[in-house]
């Protein structure tokens, strides 16, 4: 396992100025982006449990966090670059719009997925997937 070593160039935490901001943002981007260093794609989209986003939706949701809550708040003429992320990327920000339901927003491999099926005693006859298995449907039988 492989350890991210915290920002090693101080910053301001509490940036006065918008070039203290941006260097404060591109330090913690930064270090967020060592952590991710040792993953691989297919870690990016896994849901592991119902309670963690996969860690692609949660690095998108950070950087929307940061442009409608600290550009947005800070900056008045500011606009954001999509205006869909705040559909996309709202977990449960109810006071800045509607949010997607995330309980039901579940991501599995194929072979997990076909385990738990396994589990529920069903198996997976036939699987149709795309070509990087990012979408998946099962058709399932009784074991």
């Amino acid at each position: 396992m492989t350890n991210a070593q915290s920002p090693t160039t101080p910053v301001n935490a509490d940036p006065q100025s918008p070039e203290e901001l941006i260097r404060y943002y591109e330090s913690v981007r930064s270090f967020t982006e060592r952590m991710c260093e040792p993953m691989v794609n297919e870690d990016y989209v896994i849901q592991s449990m119902p309670d963690v986003s996969p860690t692609k939706w949660h690095l998108a949701h950070v950087t929307w966090f940061f442009e409608t809550f600290v550009l947005g708040n800070n900056y008045p003429n500011y606009e954001p670059l999509n205006k869909q992320y705040n559909y996309l990327f709202n977990s449960y920000y109810n006071a800045v719009g509607e949010s997607i339901l995330t309980e039901y927003s579940h991501k599995y491999t194929i072979d997990s997925f076909s385990t738990m099926a396994l589990t529920a005693g069903l198996t997976a006859r036939y699987v149709w997937s795309d070509p990087n298995e990012m979408f998946a449907i099962f058709y399932l039988e009784g074991v």
